[in-house]
């Protein structure tokens, strides 16, 4: 038996029917895709502008390393206080500044610029680039 549509309401068929449920299924898939696009592009904006600093740093502490830490002078522990600097970098920073004041004749300075740093085993330029704000050479103030 066979019942006829309201005469309002046109009759669908089948096919019609399956063709609008896969549109919708093909918006859907859009809408999200678009989302995570969008929020990638976000968070790719947002970590660009980020500023790569310490945020283990005591409150007491921020004064001294906003001021400037001079790795000619600096304590193996105050060394600590530098973005990426641990307890074996910061000793070896240590070492390798007792090695060359006594080696280096005319001034017995170390490190006159943030790229002397590139001696010490483990620190590279991007480790370099991530120190400079927070380092201070007291002997002729360069970077």
């Amino acid at each position: 038996m066979m019942t006829t549509p309201p005469p309002n309401r046109p009759a669908l068929d089948m096919a019609d029917n399956d063709l609008s449920l896969q549109d919708r299924h093909q918006a859907g898939v859009l809408v999200i895709t678009l989302l995570l696009f969008v929020a990638c592009a976000f968070s790719a904006v947002r970590d660009s502008r980020r500023v790569d600093w310490p945020l283990n740093v005591e409150p007491a502490n921020v004064g001294r390393v906003l001021s400037g830490v001079d790795p000619n002078t600096a304590s193996w522990s105050d060394l600590l206080l530098l973005p990426g600097i641990g307890e074996s970098r910061a000793k070896s920073i240590v070492a390798y500044r007792h090695q060359a004041g006594t080696t280096s004749g005319d001034d017995g300075v170390a490190f006159h610029c943030s790229g002397d740093l590139r001696r010490i085993k483990g620190i590279g330029g991007k480790t370099v680039r991530r120190l400079q704000p927070c380092l201070r050479f007291d002997d002729d103030g360069g970077y």
